[in-house]
């Protein structure tokens, strides 16, 4: 399955916001609480597949799976979007 850099610190300042800790995201989510800790510390590889974006997204309440994506990675999305309505 695809997977998309995680950007640790996006996902830290969105569990800061709500008031949400590690442990209730992983209730929302049924991500583990050792998995969460390491996307939030960059240990893992920080590419969680496309399944668990969704979660993190459902249960931080967020527009788009994009707003706890790598920087990156968003503008690379960008670039090919324009590339392909140019051809």
């Amino acid at each position: 399955m695809w997977a998309t850099p995680l950007d640790p610190q996006k996902l830290r300042k969105l569990l800061t916001e709500r008031g949400m800790t590690v442990r209730q995201l992983s209730e929302l989510t049924g991500i583990c609480t050792n998995t969460l800790y390491c996307y939030l510390s960059g240990k893992r590889g920080r590419r969680p597949s496309y399944k668990v974006l969704e979660a993190l997204k459902t249960a931080l309440q967020l527009d788009s799976v994009e707003e706890v994506l790598s920087q990156d990675v968003t503008n690379e999305a960008h670039k090919e979007k324009e590339y392909v309505g140019k051809h």
